[in-house]
């Protein structure tokens, strides 16, 4: 494998999430929620896992050049730069120095993020009485929203009752609707591989914050089965100027209201340029993995064949 196959995957990498915050924004709103769901979660699962082996092979590109049985090979960095070996170890220990670097600040970042999700975890779980069964409604004195969802011990609801209380209950139906679907479709855990990608890949930012927006409007989406769909958009932009969620646990009031909003007035549909979106993300996806996956083939027989 040259040294210019390893370059090309690393583009793919850099380059979709760099144009992220429009690819996202566009699966979001041109496909089905649940497609779109679906689309945006693989695509940070998979850039994520492109970018840390990227970041380990351009650490083993480094090693190689200080082993003599692999200088020859087309893995050389000699072969990038006109076969000049005599500058090649200079420039791989300076490879190999970011790349460690690189996959340290992953790791540290990654560290961070379980640490984050876990603390949300059991903040949702404090909120919990020990009494109560699967699936319970509770009222807290000050929740911070009027309702949002608690994924653990089974599934709970969380609502302000001062804010709850305040809502009529058609809107209620409509919320509580809402966080059922996000609980019964297990959205936080989608939620967690975002962090997670996130902590590999910064860049990957804008398609976590469409994954965000995607969640809500699926929920949206299947509170409208059971309620008027004019009646979840009335709810979603009443408990919107009651309160705000103040943590980034699932709530109605999360992600962009308006936009949700809007897309309830109208029937949810994919369009064909949102179709040919979703394709070429998954075959520029595709293409990293693969790419990814003959580099290390490639580099694992080199080591054999020594």
């Amino acid at each position: 494998m040259s040294i210019a196959v390893f370059l090309v995957l690393v583009a793919p990498a850099a380059l979709l999430p760099l144009m992220g915050a429009r690819a996202g924004r566009f699966l979001a709103d041109q496909l089905r929620p649940t497609w779109s769901v679906a689309v945006l979660t693989g695509a940070l699962v998979g850039f994520a896992a492109v970018t840390v082996a990227g970041l380990a092979l351009l650490a083993a590109v480094a090693v190689s050049e200080w082993e003599p049985a692999l200088v020859s090979r087309t893995w050389s960095l000699a072969a990038l730069i006109g076969g000049r070996e005599e500058v090649t170890a200079p420039l791989g220990v300076a490879l190999g120095v970011l790349a460690s670097l690189g996959l340290g600040i992953v790791a540290v970042r990654v560290a961070l993020a379980v640490r984050g999700v876990s603390r949300r975890y059991r903040w949702a779980g404090r909120q919990i009485p020990p009494d109560v069964g699967p699936g319970s409604v509770i009222e807290a004195p000050e929740a911070g929203v009027p309702a949002r969802a608690l994924p653990v011990r089974g599934g709970h609801i969380l609502v302000d009752a001062r804010l709850w209380a305040g809502l009529p209950d058609r809107h209620r139906d409509a919320v509580l609707a809402h966080e059922r679907a996000h609980l019964r479709r297990h959205h936080d855990r989608h939620l967690v591989v975002a962090a997670l990608a996130c902590a590999c890949n910064p860049l990957l930012g804008p398609l976590a914050r469409a994954l965000d927006y995607a969640l809500e409007r699926s929920a949206d989406e299947d509170a409208a089965r059971t309620c008027d769909r004019r009646t979840v958009a009335h709810a979603i932009g009443a408990v919107a100027l009651v309160g705000r969620p103040d943590r980034p646990v699932l709530a109605a009031t999360g992600a962009a209201v308006p936009r949700r909003v809007g897309a309830l007035l109208d029937t949810p549909h994919t369009t064909w340029r949102g179709a040919a979106t979703a394709v070429g993300v998954l075959l520029t996806l595709v293409a990293s993995v693969g790419l990814a996956h003959h580099a290390w083939v490639d580099l694992l027989e080199i080591l054999a064949t020594r």
